[in-house]
């Protein structure tokens, strides 16, 4: 019992003692404060050459987001955007804000081919919760596996402050034509 209070004494010490130092900005925890995560999910499990995927990016655990810049990079020897069918979701329309919805086809820093996304809302507060960011829309061009990973991804609060976040990226396997 006494080790238990131990514990829970150096424990508490060590949290009042960092607290400072986040605040100031010189700690920062290796978790998001606010538990903001951020996903790309393909809509099928194995889509087929010749057909069109989508890639939903979904939001959960927001406080406050105003935008989210980011790029989504993917193999074009397996995959074909199409800027024409994909779509902005409703989260960032919740409460009836206007927003600001761009993507089309690019380069990620790195050089790899990917998805250049802008997504923001127009004056107003952010929007908490969970819900879609976007749909975006794929043509299978060959059999194999794609990653879909985030590159310069941000959250935006509405003054354009960065966020805490974790961007969660994916793969997809596609099969031969039927």
């Amino acid at each position: 019992m006494r080790s238990s209070r131990i514990a829970v004494c150096a424990a508490l010490a060590i949290t009042l003692a960092a607290a400072p130092l986040t605040f100031a900005g010189l700690f920062k925890p290796d978790r998001p404060a606010r538990g903001l995560t951020i996903t790309a999910r393909p809509s099928q499990a194995r889509p087929a050459v010749g057909g069109i995927m989508r890639v939903r990016v979904h939001v959960e655990g927001a406080r406050g987001v105003g935008g989210v810049p980011f790029s989504l990079a993917y193999d074009p020897a397996i995959l074909e955007f199409l800027p024409s069918e994909s779509l902005e979701g409703t989260f960032l329309r919740r409460d009836g804000a206007s927003t600001t919805f761009l993507a089309r086809a690019g380069r990620a820093r790195d050089g790899r081919t990917a998805v250049i996304v802008g997504l923001s809302r127009l004056g107003g507060r952010g929007v908490s919760g969970k819900g879609t960011l976007c749909e975006l829309a794929f043509r299978v061009r060959g059999a194999g596996v794609s990653s879909l990973s985030f590159a310069r991804a941000q959250a935006l609060d509405t003054a354009a402050r960065q966020i805490p976040a974790r961007f969660v990226g994916s793969s997809v396997r596609t099969r031969g034509a039927p």
